[in-house]
């Protein structure tokens, strides 16, 4: 569930911008981000987390919130779990839904 709450608020998120794609093509190429020629299918979470909070869908504090979601998603790769030496844990996945809970509630 950990490693997943990130694919989880990734696909919650593009979802949401795709319905506004313009304006969200439009916030990414005002805050000169450097992806802003690839589809919004190809930006990173970490865009998807940016550009949701510029168009206000997302609350201003969702941002680091929402860091610790992809960085969970990394997880996924044998050789960051063995680098950042993780551990998931119930309190670990407790947090995940939780924040899962705050990007389902921003997009309602």
């Amino acid at each position: 569930m950990i490693v997943l709450s990130g694919s989880i608020a990734e696909s919650l998120l593009l979802e949401r911008l795709l319905a506004s794609e313009k304006q969200a093509i439009a916030k990414i190429e005002e805050l000169n981000i450097a992806r802003k020629k690839k589809a919004i299918t190809e930006w990173y979470l970490d865009d998807l987390i940016k550009i949701a909070i510029a168009l206000l869908i997302l609350p201003d504090d969702a941002e680091a919130l929402a860091n610790q979601l992809k960085d969970y998603r990394n997880m996924i790769h044998p050789g960051v779990e063995t680098r950042k030496a993780f551990e998931p844990t119930p309190a670990r996945a407790s947090a995940a839904v939780s924040l899962l809970y705050l990007i389902v509630e921003a997009l309602a």
